[in-house]
């Protein structure tokens, strides 16, 4: 039992405290006149019950890194609201593949696709750079591969093309939306 305690019997109180009393301090009377002074009895300990903290249920997603999508193949497609742009740096490859050590910037592109509730990237190509802009971040747009334009190309890689569209939103190329002033009759 507990110093300070006022349960059970008066045996179990210090002997100090006589009988019918119940004791003044949780320090044994024998510490207590060696310190001169009493201390004051704990606080109690709140109950268990009330200790716990209330559970949040939570639903758990994991969290994924966007696929990179390679338009290796005609037809290929990606849509989705753009979500980010940013410039990263990739390691270089030669025609078999191999990694030739030469590292270079590049642009690549974040989609998310609300149906498949998916991120996808794409890493920017020289048509999709011309055709893309940060104005368009948050907007929803399709990009279909159409294929490599054999006119144009240097080292004897071709073009990608691509066909890219974004929904009409009723705002200028740079996001500024249309009023009034900008009619000109």
């Amino acid at each position: 039992m507990a110093w300070g305690s006022k349960k059970g019997s008066q045996a179990d109180w210090p002997a100090s405290s006589g009988p019918g009393v119940a004791p003044q301090s949780h320090v044994p009377a024998a510490v207590a006149g060696v310190l001169g002074k009493e201390t004051p009895a704990p606080k109690p300990e709140p109950k268990a019950e009330s200790q716990k903290r209330p559970v949040t249920e939570r639903r758990m997603v994991e969290r994924k890194s966007p696929e990179l999508v390679q338009f290796d193949g005609k037809g290929v497609f990606v849509s989705g609201v753009l979500k980010e742009i940013v410039q990263v740096e990739v390691k270089e490859r030669n025609k078999q593949g191999e990694l030739t050590g030469k590292v270079s910037k590049c642009i690549q592109y974040t989609f998310f696709n609300d149906e498949e509730r998916k991120p996808y990237k794409i890493l920017g190509t020289y048509d999709l750079n011309n055709k893309i802009s940060r104005a368009d971040v948050g907007l929803y747009c399709e990009i279909t591969y159409i294929g490599e334009n054999p006119d144009v190309g240097r080292n004897g890689n071709q073009m990608k093309e691509f066909k890219v569209q974004f929904e009409e939103t009723g705002n200028f190329s740079d996001g500024s939306p249309i009023t009034d002033e900008d009619i000109p009759f």
